[in-house]
């Protein structure tokens, strides 16, 4: 973990000159480090490993938007995970009952059948609060600032405990702690992942 005693600001300056290397150079850098965003950052294709097993080789932008397993869908980035079983299968995706009650509609990774446990994993980000048609009910229970976005913590109906990452800004500021808002959970960006138990 060649960066890994450095400042911010140089480790981030160390990541330019690394990837402009790679460039000038052609050649293939093999790089080891425990810092998820490091490793988005710098790479073509990332190697995720849990235990000592293989878990996912892929680009970044897949391993992020189309995690295989929990391990990996919790390990690259921040995401909610809930458990949950097939209801249905259809050719474009299945319906997948929550514990906590709420039905959604999303693709699988990998293969399922009805009755399989799975988890179902929504990034923070991708969590919106409004009124639209499909919005379920929540109480905010935590809010925490990280500069340009604020995770809100949330209880929600037939969900549970949902994290949503809000930009700073109009919307963000107009929510506290306590506060009964709705929550949209596009379903299109929820992923139902095989539940291995190897997180």
């Amino acid at each position: 973990e060649p960066l890994g005693a450095l400042d911010k600001n140089l480790r981030e300056h160390m990541q330019a000159e690394l990837k402009h290397l790679h460039r000038q150079l052609g050649i293939t850098m093999v790089f080891v480090t425990h810092d998820q965003s490091e490793a988005l950052n710098l790479s073509d294709r990332v190697a995720v490993f849990n235990k000592g097993r293989l878990e996912q080789v892929d680009a970044p932008e897949q391993l992020y938007e189309r995690p295989c397993t929990p391990f990996v869908a919790s390990f690259i980035g921040e995401n909610n995970l809930f458990d949950g079983r097939v209801e249905e299968l259809s050719a474009d995706g299945a319906s997948i009952r929550l514990d906590a009650g709420a039905v959604l509609r999303m693709t699988v990774a990998g293969r399922a059948a009805i009755g399989d446990r799975v988890k179902v994993g929504i990034r923070p980000e991708h969590v919106k609060v409004g009124a639209s048609e499909g919005a379920l009910p929540g109480k905010i229970i935590e809010i925490s600032y990280l500069g340009d976005a604020r995770r809100v913590a949330v209880e929600c109906g037939g969900i549970g405990r949902l994290s949503l990452k809000l930009p700073t800004g109009a919307e963000a500021g107009q929510v506290g702690i306590g506060d009964e808002i709705r929550v949209v959970i596009p379903q299109a960006l929820c992923r139902a992942l095989p539940n291995t138990g190897g997180e």
